[in-house]
């Protein structure tokens, strides 16, 4: 389609600075300034969500959203230089690269192959199902990568430049790590659960009732949720062991799952809930192999903790699933039609009691560190 020809020239000037800002924004995080950092992207997000609300409301259409993007790459490479106290030298040197060449070339072979593995299916669904199909499913993928994207930058970035100083103390790593995992595991488990239950409100209030098509999509994506949350966390891991050559590995037989599931779901059924299912499969036997390659191999540890961790979230988890099924049993047999907004609540309430009372623990560690305390 001639229409993406403008829109790639155009990314191409966005490609350019993110490629640009990775060393001062690294710089940064090696540093440990998360804070800047953090003031940075969310100042810079804001102003570019704002400059594409503006765009699109003077009839600037999809090339609000690439101006965004250009904006957001050009404003935060310039400010990460700028704080790093980086100096453009002249001439090319190689030799910065060589001292990195082999941590870096199969960090790189992992990213590569992930970055298509990941993208196949929009690649795929496009060009052989049409945009009408792709539109549909590239709405539940983002809808369902909202919380995965959102509260993993939280935790994950932090991981490497932290666990990096005990690259040796391959014990301590692990255990430090599985504290991270079951933060993610006891956040990822629930949203999981509301977003299946929840898929009909979220798309209406988010999309509107015209991506109705997206509620079967978002409902089967939803299942993945958790394990994509704690997944990936683990790449930080594998790099800050110093083992790039066991996270490429790792990647290059999960995207051989990815993309026969991706194959399977596009050429042999033809259909995008097939695919769904597919890549949800594919999802959970990388997660599967992934830590096992991490810890076993990586760490040198035993996995036992680590599944125990993940396991032990499952008594909340069926917990929250009785009780929207009951609701919703509930809500038919006595023919009662709940608005939009009281039954999205509803469920968040009824996950959020669970969540209470299952990790209490965790909760009440919360509130004595920030909530202020009154003083008698």
């Amino acid at each position: 389609n001639d229409v993406y020809i403008p829109i790639g020239q155009l990314l191409a000037i966005h490609v350019f600075f993110s490629s640009l800002s990775v060393v001062p924004k690294n710089i940064l995080i090696k540093s440990q300034l998360f804070k800047k950092i953090a003031i940075i992207d969310v100042c810079t997000a804001l102003t570019a969500g704002l400059l594409a609300v503006l765009l699109a409301s003077q009839h600037y259409s999809y090339f609000a959203i690439v101006w965004r993007s250009i904006f957001v790459s050009s404003v935060t490479f310039t400010i990460y230089f700028l704080i790093s106290g980086l100096k453009f030298k002249k001439g090319l040197s190689l030799a910065p690269a060589r001292r990195v060449a082999k941590y870096s070339s199969f960090q790189f072979g992992f990213n590569f192959i992930n970055y298509f593995s990941r993208n196949l299916d929009n690649i795929l669904i496009g060009k052989f199902m049409g945009n009408a199909q792709l539109g549909v499913y590239n709405q539940a993928y983002q809808l369902m990568m909202y919380p995965i994207s959102n509260l993993t930058f939280v935790i994950t970035p932090v991981l490497h430049p932290i666990l990096a100083k005990y690259q040796h103390d391959k014990a301590f790593i692990y255990k430090e790590y599985v504290n991270v995992v079951n933060i993610l595991a006891v956040l990822g488990v629930p949203i999981s659960v509301f977003v299946f239950f929840s898929s009909e409100e979220i798309v209406q209030i988010m999309l509107g009732s015209k991506w109705a098509a997206v509620v079967p999509i978002l409902k089967i994506m939803s299942l993945s949720v958790w394990i994509q949350m704690v997944l990936s966390s683990s790449g930080s891991v594998f790099q800050a062991s110093g083992r790039t050559d066991l996270l490429f590995l790792s990647g290059a037989l999960s995207a051989v799952f990815t993309i026969s599931a991706i194959l399977a779901g596009v050429f042999y059924y033809q259909s995008m809930q097939a695919t769904a299912w597919l890549l949800v499969s594919a999802f959970s036997f990388n997660f599967f192999q992934g830590f096992y390659t991490l810890i076993v191999h990586a760490l040198k540890q035993s996995p036992r903790i680590f599944f125990k961790a993940i396991l032990s979230k499952a008594p909340m988890a069926l917990a929250m699933i009785v009780t929207l099924l009951a609701k919703n049993q509930f809500i038919r047999l006595m023919h009662f039609d709940l608005p939009l907004i009281p039954s999205i609540l509803l469920n968040i309430m009824i996950c959020l009691v669970f969540f209470i009372l299952f990790q209490h623990a965790l909760v009440s560690t919360f509130v004595r560190k920030f909530v202020p305390q009154r003083v008698t």
